[in-house]
């Protein structure tokens, strides 16, 4: 742009800024007329949901639930006058468990006697490899000793039904 069209574009800002100067008034000058409400608008769009409130304070605790079942357990064992290995449960029930030699018989009572420093594996003609839990010892006449092994049927003395029992196994309920 050359420099006369400058000038006349500064003339023409100059004399509008004189023109709104010109109109401004003051506040006390304003006259306020109201007239009539108008009619109601139509419904507007569903606004956006708002962030989520503060967590509220804790409730005040519940009542206690009721006492589970006691738990059971084996409270003595003893071969008895046959000869046989029994079980005495903490609920009263007993387990027979089959009859046991005498040499052993009299070797298991020694053990049970001497606590928990004693082993089944320190008796001479009881031979324990690879043990899991539910393992029973039996005799192998052709060896001349105990072994464990998994019981065939497996039984199952509790109060919640086996995990994976298979056809054949037992399972005393003791709820």
């Amino acid at each position: 742009m050359d420099e006369a069209k400058l000038l006349v574009l500064a003339d023409r800002l100059r004399k509008l800024r004189d023109r709104v100067d010109g109109l401004s008034v003051k506040q006390e000058e304003i006259q306020t007329i109201k007239g009539d409400q108008g009619p109601k608008g139509e419904q507007g769009d569903r606004g956006f949901d708002g962030a989520p409130g503060k967590d509220g304070d804790d409730g005040a605790d519940g009542t206690d639930g009721q006492d589970g079942k006691d738990g059971v357990s084996v409270v003595k064992a003893e071969i008895a006058f046959d000869g046989s290995l029994v079980i005495y449960l903490s609920d009263g029930k007993e387990i027979d468990c089959g009859y046991v030699v005498k040499e052993t018989s009299d070797k298991v009572l020694q053990t049970l006697k001497q606590g928990s420093s004693a082993r089944l594996e320190d008796i001479q003609n009881i031979l324990l490899t690879n043990t899991v839990n539910g393992d029973i010892l039996t005799y192998e006449s052709s060896s001349g000793l105990w072994k464990n092994k998994q019981p065939s049927p497996k039984i199952t003395v509790s109060a919640t039904q086996p995990s994976s029992p298979v056809t054949g196994d037992i399972w005393f309920d003791i709820s």
